[in-house]
């Protein structure tokens, strides 16, 4: 039981730490255009990337292009020995950044903005539109 409690502390940790990363990298060597911009005139980052979520690419190759080149940078030293905790704070890390896109933005609004089902139970969302409307009684 306490090696479980402690994983999932640790998992926690991780997370909190991908999270905060992603937070102060998400904008990282940003050129104060759009995707739009380089796309349309064709920067090389535009076709390095595919013209797909392109300065979000470029913030996470130059989050990790920091990170390689010493171990002053390196700020995921203590996940070095285990490449599974490596991987999931990646991950993490990756998602977020790419989440950053605008061109996602619309559709993930409409998923935290989709309707309960019709007998939504009491302990529903937060959100939930019924539960917040005085004409909704559990």
């Amino acid at each position: 039981m306490l090696a479980a409690t402690q994983d999932s502390m640790m998992w926690q940790v991780e997370e909190k730490f991908a999270m905060l990363v992603g937070a102060i990298c998400h904008d990282l060597d940003h050129p104060g255009v759009n995707n739009a911009f380089l796309i349309n005139t064709r920067d090389v980052r535009a076709l390095r990337y595919n013209d797909a979520s392109v300065l979000e690419n470029v913030h996470v190759a130059t989050l990790y292009q920091l990170v390689g080149e010493s171990p002053e940078t390196n700020v995921f030293q203590y996940l070095e020995e285990d490449l599974s905790a490596w991987t999931r704070v990646r991950k993490i890390i990756v998602s977020i950044i790419m989440h950053t896109d605008m061109i996602h933005h619309f559709s993930m609004v409409r998923l935290q903005h989709r309707p309960c089902p019709p007998l939504c139970p009491p302990l529903c969302s937060p959100s939930c539109r019924r539960r917040a409307s005085p004409h909704w009684r559990v």
